[in-house]
């Protein structure tokens, strides 16, 4: 996935699918509307072209058609990558990276930044909920701090 959170899927793995549950494109969004996803027809015109499109709509598909993201996913490579020839690191490679940077953090005495961005959906949170619970467990303080939005200034509340 590249760093604008959108993926992309076998546009024929896709229509299979669909054909198979004999859905017409109309009662694919129909269904996705009785599912609480409002995927509208042109949004699966473009998953069905293998055009690239948000990984939150990607999970919706899957949901839909009861298969798993990972069946339906073009595995990409972004051209960093390709020329390193790297492949993504999975949520537990990335815990794992971060949990040394912290255990060095701890044994070095000096401080770090890990930065962490991404698009809405993508497990964010829930990776920050990891590896909270991890440097609880090593010994690290954790606070609570509020976190204004840029745009509406309202208070969030987030745990660093």
């Amino acid at each position: 996935m590249e760093l604008s959170g959108r993926i992309r899927l076998d546009g024929n793995k896709v229509k299979a699918l669909r054909a198979q549950q004999c859905l017409s494109r109309e009662m694919f969004s129909s269904k996705s509307q009785k599912m609480g996803c409002y995927l509208s027809i042109s949004t699966l015109k473009r998953a069905e072209s293998s055009n690239k499109i948000y990984f939150r709509t990607a999970q919706d598909i899957a949901s839909i058609l009861k298969v798993s993201l990972d069946d339906l996913q073009i595995k990409e490579r972004p051209p960093s990558e390709q020329s390193h020839n790297k492949s993504p690191l999975s949520r537990s490679e990335q815990l794992h990276r971060a949990a040394t940077t912290f255990t060095r953090v701890k044994s070095e005495g000096k401080g770090t930044v890990i930065y962490i961005q991404g698009e809405a959906g993508i497990g964010k949170s829930s990776f920050i909920l990891n590896l909270t619970e991890f440097t609880q467990n090593a010994g690290f303080l954790n606070f609570r701090l509020p976190i204004y939005d840029d745009i509406t200034n309202r208070k969030k509340s987030s745990k660093i």
